[in-house]
């Protein structure tokens, strides 16, 4: 049957519900509102307010003219207040004789400054009606009943299925999905109507699990197990023990070498929870399997930091170079990579581009959030084994939602050693003095602004954005001329790592700063943090900077200042940053609120392509378990 031949559905209507991406009967069947409005009771007339619904009594016939080919039809009408409102009607030329002076109605629609836009009037006999959960749909050229009633026909005649078993409808006790497509047009509350939409949620994130692991499965590659996992004697090379949560996560790691897929494994630690010498171990036990390794660090100073930790305690059993752009001793250390003396290889984004392996195994991405999807794929590519470690401690959307889809494997460490919880505060402008008063006891402080030079924000008039030059002037005044001092992203690398090295060990109190500190530094003493214009970071770097602090055991804060009053979106993700420490929680909250991206394309964030909860993904991934059925992994011999 085509859509055409359904009552109410003309030719026009038809064009419009194919824009809509309505193309069958089946399609208009699965067809839902667009929003939802909770009606409890008519109301007094409001200006411009969407989805308002008044009691009137009609003070004059309704008269219609012309403008431009549209019919203007309008009438007086007064409220229960008392009001007198006007009301009007575009293109509803039978609203002229409909309508009758004296009579009371009830009216839904949009109101402006002193009218209201009518979609829908009845006689005030009829107001149940619009009562209760009232559904809105995308303009299709069809009044509301008209188009209901369509759908309830196409639902009749193609009965919605479910790919979900009736025992398993039973096991968890679904809502059978041809009424839950039913009830989000008739719902009478909240309740009823979240039942159904989380009912039709959960069925769609189950055909997509379904469809993500045959896909994803392609990229995967078959390679030969590894046969020694012994990591006894690197372990024995180390001055202190294992947390159990980094000897769980390398009993995962190890599991991933011996099967014949290769791995792809995503380790979640809070920053010193250990989760480097996790990768670092798994890096020599592929080493000893004959295989190379890259690690890849997002800034200079941290690939460094990496390589001189590596050697302090694992230099005897293996040989490791520092590829990065500055490194003067680049040109040998890549020759050395390529003809394989090299064994593990640290480096920056290099790696990805011109280095050549010998025989490259595992890579290990660290803080993988800082690196776009087209880089890590290009190192992996190099790869024999395809197999990759990713550390974080804020996983991307996209991660959670691979690991949520069980594409990704993941691992978390939960242990901290000598960490302590970080305070969190909001600081306006009447409170700063305040805070720098408070700075001045604490040992080490950073300050983090989102800009060099200072500049006006461009979508906020007499607003200047943050900038570390201003902020070390003032605060320069506050604690002294030799006690603060300043890193950004415009000095050398080595100068910074000479001002940071400095800031760590010498007298110096305040280290005025960008991000470049985000990853990579490690100031034990380090106790408080001023986030300056927290408003232009996102989730991911504000907990990476959190983590600068408190790594001592000892009582830290970190205190969130804006250069302007947040929109309440922006005031919701700050709000929960500041409520949350888990840096995985707070990756699941910037999937659900910004996006996960493509999972199986390069884009990380953004629209939400996979618009499904962490909670109706996890609940997806039971269903599919209980199903019996084995995703497909198809691998590839490329």
């Amino acid at each position: 049957m085509r859509l055409i031949d359904i009552k109410g559905i003309g030719e026009k209507s038809k064009t419009a519900l194919e824009s809509k991406g309505v193309f069958s009967c089946e399609d208009l069947a699965k067809f839902l509102p667009s929003k939802f409005y909770n009606i409890t009771k008519p109301e007094a007339f409001v200006s411009n307010k969407k989805a308002i619904v008044v009691e009137v009594e009609l003070l004059e016939d309704p008269s219609t003219h012309f403008a431009k080919r549209i019919a203007i039809t309008r009438a007086k009408a007064q409220d229960v207040s008392g009001r007198v409102i006007g009301l009007v009607w575009f293109n509803q030329r039978y609203a002229k004789n409909a309508y009758k002076k004296g009579n009371r109605y009830i009216v839904y629609g949009n109101s402006r400054a002193n009218e209201v836009v009518v979609v829908s009037m009845k006689p005030a006999s009829q107001k149940q009606e619009f009562l209760g959960m009232f559904p809105v749909y995308k303009k299709t050229g069809i009044s509301r009943k008209v188009l209901q009633s369509a759908i309830f026909e196409c639902q009749t005649l193609f009965p919605i299925t479910s790919i979900i078993s009736d025992r398993l409808h039973q096991k968890f006790g679904l809502l059978p999905l041809a009424d839950a497509y039913k009830v989000v047009h008739v719902a009478k509350s909240e309740q009823e109507l979240q039942s159904a939409l989380e009912r039709i949620e959960l069925e769609k994130a189950t055909n997509y699990l379904l469809g993500e692991g045959r896909l994803v499965g392609q990229k995967r590659k078959v390679r030969e197990k590894l046969s020694n996992l012994d990591y006894s004697a690197f372990q024995n090379l180390l001055p202190f023990k294992l947390t159990g949560g980094q000897q769980s996560a390398l009993s995962d790691i190890l599991a991933d070498f011996a099967s014949p897929i290769s791995a792809n494994r995503l380790i979640q630690g809070e920053v010193g929870s250990g989760k480097t010498l996790v990768a670092l171990i798994a890096a020599l036990v592929c080493v000893q399997n004959g295989y190379q390794v890259a690690f890849l660090a997002p800034t200079e100073i941290l690939a460094r930091q990496h390589f001189q930790t590596f050697n302090k305690y694992f230099s005897s059993v293996a040989t490791s170079v520092l590829v990065t752009s500055s490194d003067p001793n680049r040109k040998q250390a890549e020759e050395d990579v390529k003809e394989g003396k090299a064994k593990v290889v640290f480096g920056t984004h290099v790696l990805a581009l011109s280095t050549q392996f010998f025989r490259l195994g595992l890579v290990i991405i660290d803080e993988q959030q800082r690196f776009g999807v087209e880089l890590r794929a290009a190192l992996v590519q190099k790869s024999q084994t395809k197999d990759t470690i990713s550390l974080t401690a804020t996983p991307i959307p996209r991660s959670v939602l691979l690991s949520l889809s069980g594409v990704l494997s993941s691992s978390q460490i939960a242990e901290r050693p000598n960490a302590n919880h970080v305070a969190t505060h909001f600081v306006g402008k009447s409170k700063e003095a305040q805070m720098w008063e408070f700075l001045k006891s604490q040992e080490k402080v950073f300050v983090v602004c989102p800009r060099i030079e200072e500049m006006d924000d461009p979508f906020e008039d007499d607003v200047k954005i943050s900038s570390v030059k201003a902020e070390e002037k003032k605060l320069k005044e506050i604690f002294g001329q030799d006690l603060v001092v300043r890193v950004d992203g415009s000095m050398k690398p080595e100068n910074q790592k000479n001002v940071m090295q400095q800031f760590a060990t010498g007298p110096q109190k305040v280290l005025v700063a960008t991000t470049v500190i985000e990853v990579g530094v490690d100031v034990p003493s380090a106790s408080a943090m001023v986030i300056r214009g927290a408003d232009k970071y996102g989730l991911s770097t504000l907990h990476q900077l959190r983590g600068r602090v408190g790594r001592n055991g000892k009582e830290a804060h970190c205190f969130v200042m804006l250069d302007k009053k947040p929109q309440d979106q922006t005031l919701e993700r700050l709000n929960f940053f500041k409520e949350h420490n888990n840096g995985f929680e707070i990756a699941e909250f910037d999937y659900s609120s910004r996006g996960a991206g493509d999972a199986l394309g390069t884009r990380q964030s953004g629209e939400n392509v996979v618009p499904f909860s962490a909670k109706t993904l996890q609940k997806a991934r039971e269903v599919v378990d209980c199903m019996g059925v084995q995703k497909q992994v198809l691998v590839s011999n490329n």
